[in-house]
């Protein structure tokens, strides 16, 4: 599971309503009601020239109104999905906190405070999954210099040592938990689920059961992992699980039909970069940091958040 994850492959169709929000595909037909051309009658024809000029101004006057009353609402649109297209967001992705010697996914604790305290100090301000999926595809807003963090897998260290940093500095976070790890050694209890789902400073969603590369299994049995983790941890935490992140950040087209199929709302990958709508609601990219990383490199990652 400490292996490096290998980059996502395939590529999704996104929901209608996706498409709807990310393309400016046939609106451009919004306005383009086809009019009939107006022929004026025999009287006017025959009439003097003044009357037949201002029938015709007055016939033009009338097709311009019906078709500007058409135009604002495509060009409100189009703006509309343009500022959606243009958030970027950057989501911290993070693993064991707890700090295993020359594991370059298990972070010293000191590492973590130190980044969470340079996040605080630089402005940043954390958002929740759901402000996040609502200011990608509704009408959501998000606060200046937003950042978005998650740990993956459910390590004790999110609980002993993400869990009081975050609580200290004012911030929130999601972990990703393998379903079938909780109790187990090295890993956070159902209690410990419970109780930082019940703070509202972690939310806790799915990371499937196993941690099984999805597409390299048989159709049934990746709908198993995707549906047994959310329904399992719904029930552990008391609380809807909508969001997944892919493990080992393996998908295919496949695999982003069954999350849809199983009523995911988001999924994660471990494609390198900031997220946005245009990513899609199942292949939205994350940023890595790793044991050693120092703050300058922090701060290179998080650059085009510094330009805002």
């Amino acid at each position: 599971m400490r292996q490096h994850q290998r980059k996502a492959v395939g590529a999704a169709r996104n929901r209608p309503s996706y498409r709807s929000m990310t393309s400016l595909q046939g609106m451009e037909n919004v306005g383009g009601r086809k009019f009939s051309h107006v022929k004026l009658s025999r009287p006017f024809e025959q009439g003097r020239h003044g009357t037949v000029a201002r029938v015709s101004f007055f016939v033009l006057v009338l097709l311009f109104t019906a078709v500007a009353g058409f135009f604002p609402t495509s060009v409100e649109a189009k703006t509309s999905v343009e500022a959606k297209t243009v958030l970027a967001v950057p989501i911290l992705e993070y693993h064991d906190v707890g700090h295993i010697p020359h594991d370059r996914f298990s972070m010293n604790p000191g590492q973590f405070k130190e980044e969470v305290a340079f996040l605080q100090h630089n402005d940043f301000h954390s958002v929740t999954l759901d402000e996040l999926y609502a200011a990608f595809y509704t009408h959501g807003s998000l606060p200046h210099r937003p950042v978005v963090i998650t740990l993956d897998d459910g390590y004790q260290s999110t609980y002993t040592t993400a869990y009081p940093v975050l609580r200290r500095y004012g911030f929130r976070a999601t972990v990703f938990m393998v379903s079938g790890f909780a109790n187990r050694r090295n890993f956070m209890t159902v209690r410990e689920l419970q109780e930082i789902q019940r703070s509202g400073v972690i939310r806790v969603e799915s990371h499937t059961v196993t941690h099984p590369s999805l597409s390299l299994l048989p159709d049934k049995k990746a709908i198993y992992q995707l549906l047994e983790s959310k329904c399992q941890l719904s029930r552990d935490v008391y609380g809807p699980v909508e969001d997944l992140c892919y493990p080992n950040g393996n998908y295919n087209v496949r695999i982003i039909h069954d999350v849809r199929k199983t009523g995911y709302r988001m999924a994660f990958t471990t494609r390198q970069g900031y997220a946005t709508p245009m990513d899609g609601p199942y292949q939205l990219k994350r940023i890595a940091v790793y044991q050693g990383d120092s703050l300058q490199h922090i701060r290179q990652l998080l650059a085009p958040s510094f330009r805002s």
